[in-house]
């Protein structure tokens, strides 16, 4: 079995990739294909987290603004419908207008929030 060794150059990479928001999916994919070598997801994850244990700065995916944010911050507003549609870091969301005391619209509303069965009350009775 062949050892594993990080390069500096691929700390670099790793790091650049994620402080740009790919998600670890994504950047084991490219470094694997620009390096030639098989390196996990899991791999990824875990040379991060040592890299941000030495005091490496890592950019958290938490405390970065939302792709979402450059086309929906004109548009939303606090009573408008807050269902996400889209996949990954490129979502909208509906905008219709919000039902009363619910972060979605009607429609969503009924997808979100599904009634209780009679059945279910009696069990507790």
């Amino acid at each position: 079995m062949l050892e594993f060794r990080w390069t500096k150059e691929m700390d670099a990479d790793l790091l650049q990739m994620k402080n740009d928001g790919m998600a670890f999916s994504q950047i084991h994919e490219v470094l694997s294909r620009k390096y030639q070598r098989e390196i996990s997801r899991c791999a990824a994850i875990g040379r991060a987290s040592r890299l941000k244990k030495q005091g490496v700065k890592v950019r958290d995916s938490r405390t970065r603004a939302s792709y979402t944010s450059n086309f929906t911050a004109d548009i939303r507003s606090p009573k408008s419908c807050q269902w996400p549609t889209g996949d990954g870091p490129f979502y909208f969301e509906c905008n219709e207008p919000a039902k009363a005391g619910r972060p979605y619209c009607d429609c969503h509303c009924g997808r979100a929030y599904v009634p209780r069965k009679p059945e279910f009350d009696r069990m507790f009775k």
